[in-house]
């Protein structure tokens, strides 16, 4: 559960030009939605590199001035596609990661086992082992069931 109730308590970055002061820790930031990031990591090796690259850009975040502004980042292997539109980012960030492995944040801290941090929340998507492969549309395959599916195809009435 994240809450997000009560009094303002920040005012959510919307402008890349504030990202100017973010630590050079990724190839590629991209904004998704106010206060939201997605910054592309190298691609993922195995979860003891993970875990010790989320402590190291936790660390670096730590002196960010703009911290405040961007709450949440995920850590992907394309920002660009990442960021395009809210579904991409909603699949990546919650199809590719584990809350239990992936997210960390600045200033985590464990309070009467709840689990905190000052921010920002940082999702490792990153595309790792126990994921599956992409799935990646054959041609030929969708050619074959478009047709079963237009006007005069078999499957037609069903559109």
């Amino acid at each position: 559960v994240i809450a997000a109730a009560g009094r303002v308590r920040r005012f959510l970055g919307k402008e890349i030009a504030e990202l100017d002061q973010l630590p050079a820790i990724w190839r590629s930031v991209r904004i998704v939605m106010p206060g939201v990031l997605v910054a592309e990591g190298p691609a993922w090796t195995s979860q003891a590199e993970a875990d010790r690259q989320m402590s190291e850009w936790c660390a670096a975040l730590e002196s960010w001035p703009q911290r405040e502004q961007w709450p949440w980042i995920t850590i992907v292997d394309d920002a660009e596609f990442s960021a395009a539109n809210l579904s991409n980012w909603l699949w990546v960030t919650f199809v590719r990661s584990n809350p239990s492995h992936d997210v960390r944040g600045v200033g985590e801290r464990i309070t009467y086992k709840h689990w905190g941090c000052c921010g920002p929340l940082l999702v490792d998507a990153r595309a790792n082992a126990h994921h599956a492969k992409p799935l990646i549309e054959d041609p030929q395959v969708v050619k074959r069931v478009d047709a079963l599916f237009a006007k005069n195809g078999v499957l037609g009435a069903l559109t």
